[in-house]
């Protein structure tokens, strides 16, 4: 139900999916994760339904469905693998990355490669704080692995290191090094904060920095 209103409100919650499947296939069984789906299929059709009745049905789903290629950029000032490649440079994510696949396509492979094995780690060990290592993995690849994303999205990760950070000193690291990345990404990328802070990152190596620190945070 909480996953269904954050679908509605942010379409990026859609990164938590295998995350919930798993969790909830694995402590409850076939039959939950029927009941757990119809319910948040019935909220997500009574959430919308206001919109469709209004005439605005296509604009909303072009807010889902259309959502991948929109920003068609290999990165949009996150500072993440993308940009540790290509070092900021903003060319288009249909351009060939390894051989005819795109940077859009290895990107998703990326992607669904960090899900799975978070999702196998959550299927053999199905308690509490590893399921809340098991989104905060998903949601940092989310930033650090595929095309087209903007610095903003870091902070899905923060969440979760938060709520596991008093139990693992180790988590602790990880949350304070993200916040501070996160802060100078933002800083770095958005001038309305502060233009002679951005201007003193961009011209640093500061970015090519944070993304490696990022990549290393979630290797470990």
């Amino acid at each position: 139900a909480c996953w269904a209103v954050a679908l509605l409100i942010k379409t990026q919650a859609i990164i938590f999916a295998p995350v919930l499947f798993v969790a909830t296939l694995r402590r409850h069984g076939c039959r939950s994760v029927a009941q757990g789906g119809a319910l948040a299929a019935a909220l997500l059709a009574a959430g919308g339904a206001p919109m469709a009745l209004a005439g605005q049905g296509p604009g909303m789903a072009q807010a889902y469905i259309g959502a991948v290629g929109r920003f068609p950029q290999i990165t949009n000032r996150a500072y993440n693998l993308w940009y540790l490649v290509t070092l900021g440079a903003g060319r288009s994510d249909l351009d060939r990355a390894l051989g005819p696949l795109s940077y859009r396509l290895v990107g998703m492979l990326l992607l669904g490669g960090a899900a799975l094995l978070a999702c196998a780690a959550l299927w053999r060990r199905n308690d509490g704080p590893a399921r809340v290592e098991a989104a905060a993995v998903v949601a940092l690849a989310f930033f650090m692995l595929p095309t087209q994303i903007h610095e903003r999205y870091l902070f899905f990760s923060l969440a979760f290191l938060a709520l596991r950070a008093p139990s693992d000193g180790r988590v602790l690291i990880a949350y304070v090094i993200l916040v501070a990345s996160a802060t100078l990404n933002t800083l770095g990328a958005l001038s309305g904060f502060s233009p002679a802070a951005t201007a003193a990152i961009a011209s640093s190596p500061l970015p090519v920095t944070i993304a490696a620190v990022n990549l290393v945070v979630l290797a470990a």
